[in-house]
């Protein structure tokens, strides 16, 4: 089809097998032939018959539910500046200035429901031993702050005790480490208005500690052996909404806006009361 009209019929027999399938190119082939010179929108895929006869094209933005793969048009502003990995956005996941920190930016709207969530894989693994610090911090607007909020937890292969969450509980910036909840914040969070929350480990002796931020200011110090893990071979965070193979009772999804997501891996930023950035941060 092109412009929903009928251009030509092919019929052939056997099936198509893409079970050994990995990677998707875009723009030329595998290896880099056959150049495309031009601009897409809605690139979707899906294994199901949509068209069967003439139609009218679409003419607003497609819907992602029932896509393999989707790539939306109306959402280029949102980036991994770290040119590290690739972005998966999910159900309507998508840029907004509805509400947005810094001026003549785009934050990152999730609705709420399940499945509304972006994947990032990193083209390197994260590998945290007991002794690497780490820190993790967002800027986030709620539109609700009740039960458990996911907002950003490593890929979980059933729930295992290799896992780690940045979240809220009871309205308080919280974390989990391999399956343990360590001690959450102490300053309840409310909607309607932007937080930059921070979450960063130093390994010390004799104790490693995790220090929780809300605004740049330190609002909880926590520490012992629970905070000294190992978060093991990852290559996959789950950012709004939490992996659907087995937790998803457990948790609410992020409704509401985020901008400036970042995990460093391998430095502690922030031990003591800061300023929070100013300006869209740089990568």
């Amino acid at each position: 089809y092109v412009n929903g009209k009928s251009v030509d019929t092919t019929t052939t027999g056997g099936a198509y097998d893409f079970s050994s399938t990995v990677d998707w190119s875009f723009g030329g082939s595998a290896t880099g032939g056959y150049p495309f010179e031009g601009y897409v929108s809605d690139v979707r895929f899906t294994d199901s018959r949509v068209y069967t006869g003439e139609f009218v094209p679409p003419t607003a933005p497609l819907p992602t539910s029932g896509a393999k793969i989707h790539i939306k048009g109306t959402d280029a502003s949102i980036i991994d500046n770290s040119q590290n990995g690739n972005l998966e956005l999910n159900g309507n996941v998508t840029g907004s200035t509805t509400q947005v920190k810094f001026a003549n930016t785009k934050s990152t709207y999730f609705p709420g429901s399940l499945g509304d969530q972006i994947i990032a894989t990193s083209g390197e693994n994260v590998d945290l031993s007991s002794a690497d610090p780490f820190t993790w911090e967002a800027w986030c607007y709620f539109n609700s702050v009740s039960g458990v909020i996911h907002l950003m937890a490593s890929e979980d292969a059933g729930y295992t005790q290799d896992r780690i969450a940045f979240e809220l509980r009871n309205s308080k910036l919280s974390a989990m480490f391999g399956g343990t909840v360590i001690q959450s914040g102490s300053q309840v969070l409310s909607t309607g208005q932007w937080y930059h929350l921070a979450i960063s480990r130093a390994v010390g002796s004799p104790y490693t500690t995790t220090r929780f931020f809300v605004n740049g200011n330190l609002d909880q110090t926590s520490s012992g052996w629970q905070q000294a893990v190992a978060i093991g071979n990852f290559d996959k965070w789950y950012i709004g909404s939490p992996t659907t193979n087995g937790i998803g009772a457990n948790y609410n999804e992020f409704n509401g806006y985020m901008q400036d997501v970042r995990f460093t891996e391998g430095l502690t930023r922030y031990t003591a009361n800061f300023t929070p950035p100013t300006a869209p941060l740089e990568g």
